[in-house]
């Protein structure tokens, strides 16, 4: 039915246990999801081997040895068999929603389903034995908490919804809302699936980020924001809602408004005149909002 594929980081220190625990749970979606692994980082050889995944492990980098989301998806889809892909951060735990969300809008035609996240503290292995999804949903209706509207780690979609992706780099900004605003470029429908599926996000340090140097990773944000420009959409911008009951328009005063809002963007040329326009706004917008912090 689907397959779900990410690109991890080393599988070391706490790190190493949270994509382990979210690996762990996708192995045990169903026969009918299959799983791949991207990039050759120590540890991801050794768990695709362990759960009999799938692993690619050559992907393209940027300078920096980034990967390149535009080069995961491409392989992504041509390799899957299945009709619907998903990718997902290497952290994220998911149940048996997913599967099922996923059967509900497959029928839809052009879609990407994704939704907000549950950000919930994860220190050691989970224990898979017994009823885990039901120990998962305890812990986070008692701890989780729920993230911005802006945070989307996971997206489901046709297998050919994505034709050209520009060369983001992976973990950085605006590349994913990027996704949502190409999908609606598409004629896809974005469905907000957070009311049906759990998806946990294990809370983790930067240390990826902040060990860093700041102007390599300053000009890896950049070129993200460069290549997103104002093409950029979230949540709040949904189309339609997945609600236990069935699919229904997101036609609510908010949704509305924001559509309205977002309008523009889809109609707004993007030569250069514009982009540099915008870049002196977002530094304006970036000033402002520091001297607000400062003051």
């Amino acid at each position: 039915m689907l397959t779900l594929f990410a690109i991890p980081k080393p599988f070391e220190g706490h790190c190493g246990v949270i994509q382990r625990n979210a690996v762990g749970s996708w192995a045990r979606l169903g026969p009918g999801c299959e799983i791949v692994l991207f990039g050759d980082e120590p540890g991801t050889t050794e768990v695709a081997r362990e759960h009999g995944i799938r692993h690619v492990p050559h992907v393209a980098r940027n300078e920096r040895a980034t990967p390149l989301i535009n080069d995961v998806f491409a392989q992504a889809m041509r390799i899957s068999a299945q009709p619907v892909l998903v990718y997902a951060n290497a952290d994220m735990i998911f149940t048996s929603d997913l599967p099922r969300a996923v059967a509900r809008v497959a029928e839809h035609g052009r879609f990407l389903l994704c939704g907000r996240r549950r950000n919930l503290s994860v220190s050691e292995p989970i224990n898979f034995a017994g009823d885990w999804e039901h120990r998962l949903r305890a812990a986070v209706t008692l701890e989780g908490v729920l993230a911005i509207p802006g945070a989307i780690d996971y997206f489901a979609f046709p297998r050919l919804l994505f034709d050209a992706i520009p060369p983001f780099a992976v973990g950085r900004p605006e590349w994913d809302q990027w996704l949502l605003f190409h999908a609606r470029v598409r004629g896809a429908a974005i469905i907000d699936a957070t009311k049906c599926v759990l998806a946990v996000h294990q809370n983790h340090d930067y240390q990826h980020l902040t060990s860093a140097p700041p102007s390599d990773l300053d000009r890896e944000v950049e070129r993200n924001r460069a290549l997103a420009l104002f093409h950029r959409l979230d949540l709040r911008d949904a189309t339609h809602l997945l609600m236990e009951h069935g699919l229904q328009r997101a036609l609510d005063r908010p949704h509305l408004a924001r559509r309205a809002l977002s309008l523009p963007k889809f109609y707004l040329p993007s030569g250069p005149a514009v982009r540099a326009l915008y870049s002196y706004w977002r530094r304006w917008v970036r000033g402002v909002r520091r001297d607000h912090r400062l003051a």
